[in-house]
């Protein structure tokens, strides 16, 4: 008996040590909206590369996101990227505005998109870089400098 348990333990040591090893390759990432509104749930399904930390002091990574409000009723957030612990050096602020007549869903989205372009410069120093896949298409559907322009009055001139 004594020698089953001593080959199972042999056996699952290094696989048990494994899976250890990966999560300790990836991004830890507390998130910190206490001052404004942000969907923890969305953020988590959504940017599933890295951790996520309940405990500020055990991240690499503090992101802090506070908004002010903008003259005609938009608002300003601004994320600021604390690293912490082999991160130390990383430290990085993007501001984005929002319109008054944006949806939860376009701030949802928006926010997302900007904490994934916060974290990336960290993520690329872990194993996890592997996992990551990045899109540099412009969402607006094509490249406008491209296009010629055709103008239907041959550049008259009137006075």
């Amino acid at each position: 008996m004594k020698k089953i348990l001593v080959s199972v333990l042999v056996f699952a040591l290094p696989i048990l040590s494994a899976a250890q090893e990966s999560l300790t390759d990836r991004l830890t990432v507390f998130i910190d909206c206490s001052n404004t509104w942000c969907d923890m749930t969305f953020i988590r399904s959504e940017i599933t590369v890295v951790n996520f930390s309940l405990d500020r002091v055990a991240a690499d990574m503090h992101v802090l996101l506070t908004s002010i409000s903008v003259g005609g009723g938009g608002e300003q957030y601004q994320l600021i990227f604390y690293g912490q612990k082999k991160f130390a050096k990383n430290l990085d602020t993007l501001r984005l505005t929002m319109s008054p007549v944006s949806t939860e869903f376009e701030r949802r989205d928006m926010l997302i998109k900007y904490i994934k372009l916060g974290l990336a410069p960290a993520v690329a120093k872990t194993r996890a870089i592997s996992e990551v896949s990045i899109n540099m298409k412009s969402e607006k559907g094509g490249d406008e400098s491209n296009k010629s322009v055709i103008d239907k009055w041959n550049y008259w001139v009137y006075r």
